[in-house]
């Protein structure tokens, strides 16, 4: 019942104003290279308050625990934490939790009530100057510039255990798209490897973890990522404040161009183009 009424509270702290959508896409959950589940995952951006917000909605199957993970943060203009509101579930076993943050002379304070969804405890922590919250990783990236052969390093704060940990990021070109825009990261986080591919413009194409062998792929559509898993559109609503429509992303964009490209007059096949995009 405490995980439900935490999704209500969560609904209310981010129920909607209109945002500019950074970002928005749907990806594939696999575990060695077999689909487990999905990911959903939006960037946006309060003109009205000048904030930040990360939303992301994580479901698995059986085999990945039965998982259901959120996530909504929020950082201001130079991305210092806000506040965020983490929840997951996996195998009946409950968690949430709900931080914010209050300036100091010294960097940030950090209160955050942890919850199993039976008792809750109060943790309260000094944050150093420059912390920042792992989902806004790639911001950070960017503002440092994502050139091959750079080397980022960073302290973050890990949102699902509300503690903060160091990383390092190392920007390489992806071997055959040199000059393609894409790059390739080699990230550390946690004491945790794992890869990512990325464009220039900072769009996760994929992640990979090689010795967990899980791995997330940016797919085109939202269908593509969950078809033949359990969508709880009201759970969705609750993060997002409705269900995002996955198309704020290169290859969403790609694929709707080449579907415009097709049925436009004189194209041939433009009717079974047609069909297979719906």
């Amino acid at each position: 019942m405490k995980f439900i009424i935490f999704l209500i509270i969560l609904a209310t702290a981010t129920a909607q104003a209109k945002n500019d959508i950074i970002f928005d896409g749907y990806y594939r959950l696999l575990a060695s290279n077999k689909p487990i589940g999905y990911v959903i995952l939006s960037y946006e951006y309060d003109n009205k308050k000048k904030h930040f917000i990360s939303k992301s909605y994580i479901r698995g199957n059986a085999q990945a625990g039965n998982l259901v993970e959120s996530l909504v943060a929020v950082a201001d203009q130079q991305f210092k934490p806000i506040s965020y509101q983490h929840t997951s579930k996996m195998n009946k076993k409950i968690k949430t939790i709900d931080a914010k943050f209050t300036k100091t002379k010294s960097g940030l304070k950090m209160s955050a009530v942890i919850s199993d969804g039976k008792t809750n405890s109060q943790v309260a922590r000094n944050i150093p100057k420059g912390v920042f919250l792992s989902t806004f990783q790639v911001f950070l990236m960017l503002q440092h510039g994502l050139t091959p052969g750079k080397k980022f390093s960073f302290k973050a704060i890990s949102e699902e255990d509300a503690e903060v940990h160091s990383g390092q990021a190392y920007i390489k070109e992806q071997p055959g798209f040199e000059g393609k825009g894409i790059l390739r990261v080699l990230n550390e986080f946690k004491g945790l490897k794992y890869i990512s591919n990325l464009t220039k413009t900072g769009e996760i194409l994929i992640t990979e973890s090689p010795v967990q062998k899980i791995q997330t792929q940016l797919v085109p559509t939202p269908v593509q990522a969950t078809k033949g898993f359990a969508f709880d559109v009201s759970s969705i609503k609750l993060v997002f404040g409705q269900i995002p429509r996955g198309q704020h992303n290169v290859l969403a964009k790609r694929q709707a161009a080449k579907v415009r490209a097709a049925s436009s007059p004189g194209s041939t096949g433009s009717n079974d183009t047609h069909k297979v995009a719906q």
